[in-house]
């Protein structure tokens, strides 16, 4: 059986951090010489008439765009350091 470690994985795709599933998807048909057809269900599509009438999405999407603006999301290293720093001042007794 031919199978990918994860480290031909990342080779192929150049270390991306972010990927779309059509760049797994290449990788897979180049490297098993295979043809892949995905087909997206009706439960997995967007509602997007029924989020723009929800306010409270609204207000979800509007403040998490305000906290990307403002530097207030964590991801990858940086959300791993703030975790850790929560944790040591826990254990310190500081008041979070």
């Amino acid at each position: 059986m031919k199978f990918l470690t994860v480290e031909q994985l990342n080779d192929k795709l150049k270390n991306k951090k972010i990927l779309n599933m059509s760049d797994l998807i290449q990788v897979i048909e180049e490297e098993f010489e295979v043809t892949i057809s995905v087909q997206a269900n009706e439960e997995s599509k967007i509602n997007v008439e029924a989020i723009a009438k929800d306010s409270d999405i609204i207000r979800q999407i509007k403040e998490s765009k305000k906290d990307r603006i403002m530097d207030r999301t964590y991801s990858g290293e940086k959300g791993l350091k703030f975790l850790q720093q929560k944790i040591k001042d826990f254990n310190n007794g500081t008041k979070l």
